[in-house]
């Protein structure tokens, strides 16, 4: 177990955070969505070592459940027409409810929120300050009767993390992110996110398809960190 590095977590995770969500008590000011309605009609890829398995930790950010990778050297990374460059991955989330679907019946779905740094950005805080710095590739896990071998990787932390907030905590099998990610075509749309009062703006990619199933209890588990709590759409 180590401590969260203090730059990592307030440079993606709470900046996340700061540009999608209210907390409780309306600490932070809400956000204004810009959905571009354009189709994704371009070509958008994911590196070739996507497939490849890495070290990742997990970790209690009080709101919600984080991953962060381990393998900075060869990090997944996204690219293509309609981006404003290369991107690489370095954490996913979770949110409930959902705030950027327009799923119906929202609430059966847990949202992943994938998080990607532009890469000629050293770090989230140099990337926050920019337009282009942040892209969020936004998807949805679905909750069915059927519990899912792959997501007990983290489930099986929580009892850890609950009691740990802010540590980082390794997971005990490695990440493939192919799993994680949805495949990038037209039923996928752009758009961004902006916390009005804050001028802070990150770009995404939503795609509606759920990449995969979980059961209840498989999502009251991640659940039981905080998401739902203090995550609203406004």
């Amino acid at each position: 177990m180590r401590q969260v590095n203090k730059m990592q977590s307030s440079s993606f995770a709470t900046i996340i955070f700061m540009i999608t969500n209210q907390t409780l008590g309306n600490e932070l000011p809400p956000i204004k969505i810009n959905i571009v309605t354009k189709r994704v009609d371009k070509n958008i890829e994911y590196s070739r070592n996507v497939n490849t398995s890495f070290k990742a930790d997990i970790i209690n950010e009080n709101y919600t459940v984080a991953v962060y990778s381990k393998d900075p050297c060869t990090p997944v990374t996204i690219s293509g027409d309609g981006l404003n460059g290369t991107y690489k991955f370095v954490q996913f989330h979770f949110h409930f409810p959902s705030q950027h679907s327009d799923i119906e019946d929202s609430d059966r779905f847990l949202e992943i929120y994938i998080v990607f740094l532009n890469t000629k950005y050293k770090n989230g805080e140099e990337g926050f300050k920019h337009f282009d710095g942040l892209l969020l590739v936004l998807t949805t896990a679905q909750i069915t009767k059927t519990c899912n071998p792959v997501f007990n990787n983290l489930v099986d932390r929580i009892p850890d993390i609950r009691k740990d907030i802010n540590h980082l905590i390794p997971l005990k099998k490695d990440i493939n992110l192919s799993y994680w990610l949805p495949k990038i075509s037209k039923d996928c749309y752009y758009g961004s996110v902006t916390n009005v009062n804050r001028n802070a703006t990150a770009s995404f990619v939503k795609c509606v398809k759920p990449v995969f199933d979980i059961c209840q209890d498989q999502f009251d588990s991640v659940r039981s960190i905080g998401i739902g709590r203090n995550i609203h759409s406004v």
